[in-house]
C-alpha cells in the first residue's frame, strides 16, 4: 500500500515512520516523504492509498508554513479536472487545530480524519495506526475480489525449497483467489549442478513443468520467484513458450547464469523483471570458475540497461541471503518482495555494492579463471582417451 506523507517538520515525519514501520502493516507499507505543497503535487501525479498531510507546510521547500498552501494542494488533488490522483484516504495532521483558522471547513470537507499530532503526546499516533489498519483493510478485500493471481515459485540447488511455502502463504494471506504453484525437482547436489549433461537432464524437466503451468495459468495474473537453478529453468521456459499476455512480474535471485546472456525474452514476456544479486555470492564465484556455461549473474547483474522493466539490485550477503532474517528477524522476501507480489508496488532500486582495496586483481583472476575453465573438462577427457589408447596398445 502506497502512503505518501507530506510534513516539514523532520521530528514528526521521523515518528511517524517509526511508528509505522513497527506495526504489523508495516512490511506491506511503501512511504515516500516531501516536505512542501510543490513537492507533494509532483508525487501526486502517481497513485497513492494514503495521504497524511500537515495543516501548515510551505509551498516551496524553507519557504513559510501556512495552512492556505496545504488547502490549496488539497484543493487541486481533489479537482477532478487536474492531473493529479486523489488518494483513497487523506489524513490531516497538526499540533493545533485552531492553526487552521479561517479554512478549518474547507480543509475538513476533503480530509477524511485531522489528527491532532504533538510530539508530546504519542495518542494520535495510535489513531494513526488505526486509519492505516482499516485502510489496508480495505485495500485487501479490493485486492480479494478483483485479481485472480498466481505465484509460481522454483528452488534452486542443495535446498528442498521450504522458503516456497512460507513466501506462497504470505502472499495467498493477502488474496483467497490467489493460488501459489511450487515446482520442485528434488534434493540436487553441487557434483550433478557441475556436470553439464546430468545438470541439462533435470532442467529440461523442470522446464516442462514451468511450462506445462504457465498454459495452465495464462489467463490469471502471473508472477514467477526463481532461485538459483531455477532461474536456468525461467530461461529456458521463456525461450520455448511465449505466454499469450506478459507475466506481472519476474523476479531472479542468486542465478548463475554468465553476466553476459541475453535475457531480452524475458523481459519482454514480463512486465518488471527484477535481477536480485549477492555481493558475497560465494557459491556463483565457484561456479563461474568451475562449472561449464554458468556464471555469476546474481553476483555481478547482468550487462544490461536498468530501466522500467528491468532492473539489477544489488545487496550484501550470499548465495541464501533471500531467505534469511535481517537484524529485526523479518525474512528478507517479506521486507523487499511482499508489497511487489501483493499489490504491485514496484521494487525501489537498491545498490549495496562497494569498491575495495585489490578488487581489479581479483576481477582479473576471475576472468582468467573462467577463460580457462574449459581446460578442466578437456584434461579428464584426454586422460581417458590417452589411458584407453595405452591399454589398447599394450594388448596388441
Amino acid at each position: 500500500m502506497k502512503v505518501l506523507i507530506v510534513d516539514d517538520s523532520n521530528k514528526r515525519v521521523d515518528l511517524i515512520l517509526k511508528t509505522l514501520h513497527a506495526s504489523d502493516e508495516g512490511k506491506y507499507l511503501d512511504i515516500s516523504v516531501c516536505d512542501s505543497a510543490d513537492a507533494a503535487r509532483r508525487s501526486l501525479i502517481a497513485q497513492y492509498d494514503l495521504l497524511i498531510l500537515d495543516v501548515l507546510i510551505p509551498k516551496k521547500r524553507g519557504g513559510t508554513a501556512q495552512a492556505l498552501h496545504s488547502v490549496n494542494l488539497l484543493n487541486d488533488v481533489c479537482d477532478p479536472t487536474t492531473r493529479f490522483i486523489r488518494p483513497g484516504l487523506i489524513i490531516g495532521i497538526t499540533a493545533d487545530v485552531e492553526e487552521l483558522g479561517v479554512y478549518r471547513e474547507q480543509f475538513a470537507k476533503q480530509a477524511a480524519i485531522v489528527l491532532e499530532g504533538t510530539t508530546a503526546d504519542a495518542t494520535w499516533l495510535k489513531r494513526l495506526v488505526e486509519q492505516v489498519q482499516s485502510l489496508l483493510g480495505s485495500v485487501k478485500k479490493i485486492n480479494v475480489q478483483t485479481k485472480d493471481r498466481v505465484v509460481i515459485s522454483v528452488h534452486g540447488i542443495r535446498t528442498y525449497g521450504h522458503w516456497q511455502e512460507n513466501l506462497g502463504k504470505a502472499v495467498e494471506s493477502y488474496s483467497r483467489s490467489c493460488e501459489r504453484i511450487e515446482i520442485k525437482f528434488g534434493f540436487l547436489n553441487v557434483f550433478f549442478f557441475l556436470v553439464p549433461f546430468v545438470r541439462s537432464f533435470i532442467l529440461k524437466k523442470v522446464v516442462q513443468q514451468l511450462v506445462n503451468n504457465l498454459e495452465k495459468h495464462q489467463q490469471k495474473e502471473i508472477l514467477v520467484v526463481a532461485h538459483s537453478f531455477g532461474t536456468m529453468a525461467v530461461f529456458r521456459a521463456l525461450q520455448s513458450y511465449t505466454p499469450p499476455r506478459k507475466l506481472k512480474g519476474t523476479i531472479l535471485c542468486g542465478s548463475p547464469l554468465p553476466s553476459d546472456t541475453d535475457i531480452d525474452h524475458i523481459v519482454a514476456n514480463s512486465e518488471v523483471t527484477y535481477n536480485e544479486c549477492g555481493t558475497w555470492d560465494l557459491v556463483l564465484v565457484v561456479a563461474r570458475l568451475l562449472a561449464w556455461g554458468l556464471g555469476d549473474a546474481g553476483r555481478t547483474g547482468f550487462t544490461r540497461e536498468n530501466s522500467g522493466s528491468f532492473r539489477n539490485r544489488y545487496f550484501k550477503g550470499g548465495h541464501s541471503l533471500y531467505f534469511e532474517k535481517n537484524s529485526d528477524q523479518e525474512y528478507f522476501y517479506e521486507v523487499e518482495w511482499l508489497k511487489f507480489l501483493t499489490f504491485g508496488t514496484p521494487l525501489k532500486p537498491y545498490d549495496a555494492r562497494k569498491g575495495y582495496l585489490g578488487q581489479d586483481v581479483v576481477d582479473l583472476l576471475l576472468n582468467v579463471g573462467a577463460f580457462v575453465k574449459p581446460i578442466y573438462y578437456v584434461i579428464p577427457v584426454l586422460s581417458a582417451a590417452v589411458f584407453v589408447l595405452y591399454r589398447l596398445g599394450s594388448t596388441l
